[in-house]
């Protein structure tokens, strides 16, 4: 999906319909996980890849502190959502990437010495 474009529904975007209301949804769980997500960033540092990423719920907490991030996410209108998230963050995209991809298999030719998968 290229910015700028209309965005319509696609069979392989189960979250197409979620993805702009995700971050009200699970705001909750913040207070429950992301105090545990960004404690072990602090110990491993970065760069941090998040399987799964979606929004950046944990994603872009985490990349303020290890300076620098990548995400995966298989679905394209969740990942849209997560570039919007961290341009509204004034997190620079050089600091933070979005990829689509399966998680099973994805190679993104990186070492990161922590990976996370919150969901």
């Amino acid at each position: 999906m290229t910015t700028g474009t209309t965005p319509q529904p696609s069979a392989d975007d189960d979250y197409f319909f979620e993805a702009d209301l995700y971050d009200t949804l699970w705001a909750g769980l913040n207070k429950l996980d992301l105090p545990f997500f960004l404690s072990t960033v602090k110990e491993f540092g970065g760069p941090v890849l998040e399987l799964a990423a979606g929004t950046g719920r944990v994603l872009l907490p985490a990349v303020r502190i290890a300076g620098s991030g990548v995400g995966v996410d298989l679905s394209v209108s969740m990942l849209e959502q997560g570039r919007r998230n961290a341009a509204a963050e004034g997190l620079d995209e050089s600091a933070v990437r979005f990829v689509e991809g399966d998680l099973r298999t994805v190679r993104l030719g990186e070492r990161f010495p922590l990976i996370l998968a919150a969901g």
